[in-house]
């Protein structure tokens, strides 16, 4: 495993081309230190970073992990925009957009 650092704070996007020399065009995976992913079950479904590297192996699409937030905490978090389509827990979606810390109007919501 190998980590680079930032010279400068200038969001995860410019995190990921500091690293893109080492990429070398193939498949990578961005993990945020301050968030743990743990093995999940919740209504007979498990789900894990394992089942979101075998859902880009199956699609090659790239895939991102998502969960919930409330809505007076919207302001502090990115929030993945459907479209309007509705999400069921644990399957893979088309995501349409993120919206940055956007004000709970200009959030999107399912």
């Amino acid at each position: 495993m190998t980590s680079v650092r930032q010279s400068d704070a200038l969001g995860l996007g410019h995190a990921v081309l500091c690293a893109k020399h080492l990429l070398n065009n193939e498949p990578f995976a961005v993990l945020l230190p301050d968030v743990f992913v743990l093995d999940k079950v919740s209504s007979g479904k498990s789900y894990s970073f394992t089942q979101l590297v075998r859902a880009w192996g199956d699609t090659g699409i790239g895939q991102i992990m998502v969960e919930s937030v409330e809505p007076d905490r919207v302001e502090k978090y990115g929030i993945a925009d459907f479209a309007g389509a509705s999400v069921e827990p644990f399957e893979s979606i088309k995501l349409m957009g993120l919206v940055e810390k956007p004000s709970l109007e200009n959030a999107p919501f399912t």
